[in-house]
């Protein structure tokens, strides 16, 4: 007997589903299921009702009362055994029904949560069946036992026996298919010093030198061997017990540099060259140059470079090294070594790999995450939730947290994963030390810190005041580093840290963000360097994330339109952000930058960043003009950009 489910809309049949009815006697296996047994096989790990239904409201999915039917589900290899019941508001139409939709559904999701233990797996949603085969009552129905059969191209074939309380099948349900929901393309770059000499040029415009960290002596040298410069000299003090105030004292001046340019109004090309000395005792001066990228978006005529110089140079040397590199200022960072070969920064992409990602997290892990009132932080707790039952997470965040997040906060409440959000200033070194040994008295160890605090106050440099810029440094520079010291004798296995794509790109409105973002990128760098010397435990790595979807940060769907014409870039949705963050847990790089979008348009727009530009002098003096009066706001500013006159 054949059937069709269709439903006729405006003249014409919209069908929904198309099979075959068999009648006859159907007997089960004779054995049976041996529950017990299958559930010693299915202990990989184990989801509570709560822990089912939460995942599934994180990837979209919202079942009311009378379709939440699974009691716990145990997951194994490729295998899973549900505790299923009918839910109490369903019992008492129980008798209309031959196959209640309530159990029905209930066994269908055990077979979409056996999917949801894979790391970063998009959602599986099923959509057809090979047989169903009815034997026994179905109200008897009491566990779901989940067989992964087939895969491959985003599709999943299962079988489910569906069994009472003794193991008894009641219903057979065979090639279950489901298809995963596509997973946003997220391109993973990484940074990659190559050899590269300067190309030979006629072409050599004045501009600033900005001596940074050499000895008084040779940095008095080499400014009086620049009569035709404009020479600044930022000493470095060594002072290591404050290494977040030190940059941010630096980071200072060269921001009242910058902004004392822009002031000026150039109406031609002007060179800003950093020279970065004593690279071994102060390894954060290349974070400078995301306000140099961030000068250049507000006013193209800034062309702004750093150069990293290995060891003592004599200025000889170094003026050499200036001349070459004032022929052609890209890209924005280079560096010498060893034989002073000259090598310049460039973003690769990060390959495909084989290797199935891993998981950060361990059963009765305690991790603790800043900036606890994000989105971000809410979407890495529920993927935490998946994948382990037993553990604490302590979120931290400047304020107290909003009636959304305290709403959210009480729903784990009966949770074994204990999810505790406490107020904390991680620019207060003592206050962040407390909280250290606190979570140690209370839960005898951290296993692992993701640092995801900042805070943003977006104006142009030429109207930014110094306390907004070192506002806006505060969260990310003294919080990373007051994090890495009170946490020091801490058995971590991981010391995350979330950073942005402005730290690499630049912003316009965002020279503090950008610079307060490529400090925390250097200072992964720098804790594996004491992680190597073994004056710290577990492995540093910095994400350069851009906006997430749902992360809390957002943009106009104009601004969003602007970044998908001109770059190929659109908000990163959750599910890709999580892969993306386990793709970077797995590759051996300490930095790595996410992108999300047209993969094409994303990695010509990383490639166009290493290029110096040539643009129109009149045309962006007007602008630099109007947004000294005031008269033009950033977003205008944006908005003007995307149709710069030509000619």
């Amino acid at each position: 007997m054949a059937f069709t489910i269709y439903q006729p809309i405006d003249g014409e049949e919209t069908i929904y589903c198309e099979g075959e009815i068999t009648l006859g006697a159907f007997t089960q296996a004779a054995d049976g299921l041996d529950l017990s047994l299958l559930q010693e096989q299915c202990q990989q790990r184990v989801l509570t009702s709560e822990e089912c239904y939460q995942a599934f409201r994180s990837m979209g999915i919202v079942y009311g009362p009378y379709f939440q039917g699974i009691e716990k589900i145990y997951v194994g290899q490729r295998q899973a055994l549900a505790k299923i019941h009918l839910p109490v508001c369903s019992a008492d139409k129980q008798d209309a029904y031959t196959l209640h939709p309530s159990l029905l559904d209930a066994a269908i999701q055990s077979a979409v949560g056996l999917t949801l233990s894979d790391a970063g797996q998009g959602l599986a949603l099923p959509f057809a069946m090979d047989e169903l085969v009815l034997i026994g009552d179905c109200l008897k129905a009491e566990w779901a036992f989940v067989r992964q059969r087939d895969e491959g191209r985003g599709i999943t074939k299962m079988d489910i026996d569906i069994c009472d309380e003794q193991g008894d099948c009641v219903l057979l349900i065979k090639g279950l298919t489901l298809k995963s929901k596509p997973v946003q393309d997220a391109i993973l770059f990484y940074p990659h010093w190559e050899e590269k000499v300067v190309a030979p040029s006629f072409k050599e415009e004045k501009g600033h030198v900005i001596i940074y960290g050499a000895e008084p002596k040779i940095a008095q040298k080499i400014s009086e061997q620049l009569p035709d410069e404009v020479c600044h000299v930022i000493p470095y003090d060594g002072d290591h017990f404050d290494i977040a105030g030190q940059f941010v004292r630096d980071a200072v001046q060269v921001f009242h540099i910058i902004q004392g340019i822009l002031k000026a109004k150039p109406t031609h090309v002007v060179p800003v060259q950093i020279l970065l000395f004593n690279q071994s005792d102060n390894p954060f001066g290349k974070a400078l140059s995301g306000m140099l990228q961030t000068a250049h978006l507000e006013n193209p005529h800034i062309i702004g470079q750093c150069i990293m110089l290995d060891g003592d140079m004599e200025s000889d040397h170094v003026l050499t090294i200036l001349h070459d590199n004032r022929q052609v200022m890209a890209p924005p960072q280079v560096a010498y070594r060893g034989s002073q070969k000259r090598y310049a920064l460039r973003w690769k992409e990060v390959p495909p790999s084989e290797k199935k990602e891993s998981l950060l997290w361990k059963e009765g892990g305690v991790y603790l995450i800043t900036g606890g009132n994000g989105g971000i932080a809410k979407i890495i707790i529920q993927e935490i939730a998946l994948h382990i039952q037993r553990g604490a997470v302590i979120l931290v965040g400047r304020s107290q947290p909003t009636k959304d997040m305290q709403q959210w906060l009480n729903e784990w409440q009966q949770s074994e994963l204990k999810v505790i959000y406490r107020s904390l200033d991680v620019t207060d070194r003592q206050a962040v030390q407390r909280c250290i040994k606190d979570i140690k008295a209370t839960y005898g160890d951290l296993n692992g810190i993701i640092h995801g605090a900042g805070v943003t106050d977006d104006h142009f440099m030429i109207q930014k005041k110094a306390t907004e810029f070192t506002q806006v440094l505060a969260p990310k520079v003294a919080g990373v580093v007051h994090l890495d010291e009170a946490s020091q004798d801490c058995h971590l296995d991981f010391f995350v840290i979330f950073s942005s794509i402005t730290g690499v790109m630049g912003n316009i409105g965002q020279a503090d963000y950008a610079t307060a973002n490529a400090f925390v990128d250097q200072y992964a760098y720098y804790r594996n360097s004491l992680v190597k010397s073994q004056k710290r435990q577990g492995r540093t790595f910095s994400i350069n994330w851009p906006l997430w979807e749902d992360g809390g940060m957002q943009v106009t769907s104009q601004q969003q339109r602007q970044w998908m014409n001109d770059t190929g870039m659109v908000a990163l949705k959750p599910r890709a952000g999580i892969r993306a963050f386990y793709q970077a847990w797995a590759s051996p790089w300490q930095q790595v930058m996410v992108l999300a979008g047209d993969r094409d348009k994303l990695c010509r727009f990383v490639g166009e960043q290493e290029k110096e530009q040539e643009n129109d002098a009149t045309f962006y003096l007007t602008l630099i003009e109007q947004i000294a009066n005031n008269e033009l706001s950033e977003k205008e500013f944006m908005q003007l950009l995307q149709s710069p006159p030509s000619g």
